[in-house]
Parts: C-alpha cells; sequence; structure tokens
C-alpha cells in the first residue's frame, strides 16, 4: 500500500460522509462502554466532566447529519452494508503472522481483564485497576472489527495497546500481590511471557503488499511524492507517482473549476480499491458521483445507479494499479458492465501510461 495514505474518509456531492462511518460510530460507542470503570471510581464531578466532553465531540455529527439528510444516510449504510461480504477475510491460521498477532492480541486482553477485575473487585490498585478493565474493554469491543478482516494492517493498531501494556501489567500485578497470591501472579506473569515470546518480530515488519498480494511494491522506507495545486501525496512506487504527474498534467490543460471528475479502476466491474487521494489533488472540481470510495458490492452492485452518474462527469481517471488485489471473498465476483460501456462510449482518451488513464468526455 502507498506510503502515508490516510484512511479515506471524504464527502460525496450530497454531503454524505465516506469512509469507515461504521468504525467510527463503533469507537464513540466504545468509549462510553470502556470508560464506565474510570467514571464508577471519579465520582458525580468526573462523571459530568465527561458527559459533557462526550456531547462536545459528538456535536458536529448532528448539523452534518441535518444537511446530509435521512436519504443520503441511508444510502450510505445500506452501501457499507452491502461491501461487507466483499471485505471480510477467513480467521487466519495460527503458523501465519496474522494468526500469531491475532493470538497475542486476545491473549492480552484476557491478561488485562483477569487483572483489572481482580483490582477492581479487592478495590486495590487506586486507579490502576480501573484504568486496565477499560483498556481491556475497549480492546475486547474492537475484536469484531478486528475479526471481520483479520489481517496484519487491521489487527495491529488493536493490537498495539493492550500488547505494550503487558510489561506494564507485570509490575502491577508483581507488585500488588507479590508472593500473597502466587498462583494467580504466576498466570498472569506466565499470559505476559508467552505472548512476548509468541509474537515474531517479523509480524510488525511485513509490508502491506506482502499481506494484501498487491503488485505494488515499495521497500517501506522510500516515498515519492505526487504534487498537484499547491497540494502532495506520497507513493511507494516512483513509476505510479511519475504517471500520476503527467496524467495530472495532462488534466490541467482541459478542466475548468468546477468540472466534474471520477476516480476508479480500469475495470468498474471490480470494485476492490481506488486511488481516493486523486480528489485531495484536484481541489477545484468535483466528484461526479456517490462513490469516491470503491467498495465491492456497493459501488458495483447491480443497482447502484453508477453508470447514470458517470454518464455525467467530464473527466474520468481509471487506474489499473489494484488489479493484482485479489482476496478470497465477494470482492472477486464482477458488477455489471454497464460503467465499463459508459466510459467506452462517451468518453475519449487524453491521456494513458501504464498506471493511470484520463478520458475526456468526447466533443
Amino acid at each position: 500500500m502507498d506510503a502515508a495514505q490516510p484512511a479515506t474518509i471524504g464527502i460525496d456531492r450530497q454531503g454524505t460522509p465516506r469512509g469507515n462511518i461504521a468504525a467510527r460510530h463503533e469507537f464513540a460507542a466504545l468509549a462510553l462502554v470502556s470508560a464506565i470503570p474510570l467514571l464508577w471510581l471519579g465520582g458525580r464531578t468526573a462523571r459530568r466532566r465527561y458527559a459533557l466532553g462526550f456531547l462536545a465531540g459528538v456535536a458536529p455529527y448532528l448539523p452534518h447529519a441535518a444537511i446530509v439528510g435521512p436519504s443520503g444516510l441511508l444510502r450510505n449504510f445500506h452501501d457499507l452494508i452491502d461491501s461487507v461480504p466483499g471485505r471480510k477475510l477467513p480467521v487466519p491460521f495460527l503458523s501465519t503472522d496474522s494468526g500469531e498477532l491475532l493470538v497475542a492480541y486476545m491473549a492480552a486482553v484476557v491478561a488485562l481483564s483477569m487483572v483489572g477485575a481482580a483490582l477492581v473487585a479487592t478495590r486495590n490498585g487506586g486507579v490502576e485497576g480501573p484504568l486496565l478493565l477499560s483498556v481491556a474493554l475497549f480492546s475486547a469491543g474492537l475484536l469484531p472489527y478486528v475479526l471481520s478482516r483479520p489481517d496484519v494492517p487491521h489487527i495491529l493498531p488493536s493490537a498495539f495497546v493492550p500488547v505494550s501494556l503487558l510489561p506494564v501489567l507485570g509490575v502491577v500485578a508483581a507488585r500488588t500481590w507479590g508472593r500473597r497470591r502466587t498462583v494467580e501472579l504466576t498466570l498472569v506473569l506466565a499470559i505476559i511471557a508467552g505472548v512476548l515470546g509468541f509474537l515474531a518480530p517479523e509480524v510488525v515488519r511485513v509490508p502491506a503488499e506482502e499481506q494484501l498480494g498487491l503488485a505494488i511494491r515499495g521497500d517501506g522506507r522510500t516515498a515519492f511524492e505526487v504534487e498537484h495545486a499547491g497540494r502532495s501525496f506520497r507513493l511507494a512506487s516512483e513509476d505510479a507517482a511519475r504517471h500520476a504527474s503527467v496524467v495530472l498534467s495532462r488534466l490541467d490543460e482541459f478542466a475548468a473549476p468546477g468540472d466534474t471528475v471520477f476516480v476508479g479502476p480500469r475495470d468498474l466491474r471490480r470494485a476492490i480499491y481506488n486511488d481516493t487521494w486523486l480528489y485531495f489533488l484536484l481541489p477545484e472540481l468535483v466528484p461526479a458521483t456517490f462513490y469516491l470510495e470503491f467498495n465491492p458490492g456497493g459501488a458495483n452492485g447491480e443497482d447502484s445507479g453508477l453508470a447514470e452518474e458517470l454518464a455525467s462527469a467530464d473527466f474520468v481517471i481509471l487506474t489499473n494499479r489494484w488489479e493484482g488485489w485479489i482476496e478470497p471473498n465477494e470482492s472477486r465476483r464482477l458488477g455489471p458492465d454497464e460503467p465499463n460501456t459508459v466510459v467506452a462510449s462517451l468518453f475519449c482518451a487524453e491521456a494513458e501510461t501504464a498506471s493511470f488513464a484520463l478520458y475526456r468526455r468526447c466533443r
């Protein structure tokens, strides 16, 4: 995957938020649930302050939701639901890097839960018990998200906090129980030692390209910058960066502020991914369709409306960079060919490279 690639979150023409919206809602719910042990310890004043802070954080979503309206939110919700079968991955084998990291993550959550619950139950350890239990609750709440796509890039962000707290957990357990609770202390330390010893050092070094089977290579240390309209974005591939610059320069010769542009894969029957960062580099152009992010089952669904929206675009940028991304799920299923027909019949090629192709509406 390209260096410095952010999570794709954008706004379409109807104002509908795009990207991992479901994940953001899940995190908001987890923030409430996981705070319960700390709020129980903190008293009425702490709970009042937390409630005010939580409401202040959620408040910006309310006017946005009002602008989008029920129909826009419902369309986005259905799009996310439809994409689930094409994004899920099977639970990995224990012998794989993903399997090792998943076991370590779950074992760390168990250890944090055990020690945190024991300290809270005995009212021993001050704030340490509720804090450990809060971390355990939050980490456990992320498990459905992790299991929906259990590969290293998705497990690692969730496993980072509970696994990194294991040495601290050992210190807390030893200081609190010592020789008085030999069995419990031995069990906790054994879990910690097992998790840390079980984790293969190469887990955190495996490039995302190898995990996902992408035909995009980089050494993980070098990035190549694409600059346009006063903005820049970094890619792992020097060829892709050069090809993108060629297409963007050619686009400048035709495009006017307010024109519409669509970014998608070369074969619009597949919706595994697309280079959404190109929209960021084209701030004066308007996305031509609802589908900034190309998700399987959504953008290439039978009733997505992509072909009709695509027919209104002024420019189309297509890429073949993601054709090598093949997964054992519904993303391999091809959608309707109408969007490809729209491009072939209404648009003329203006620039073609090995990675990108620019099309303009035929005069």
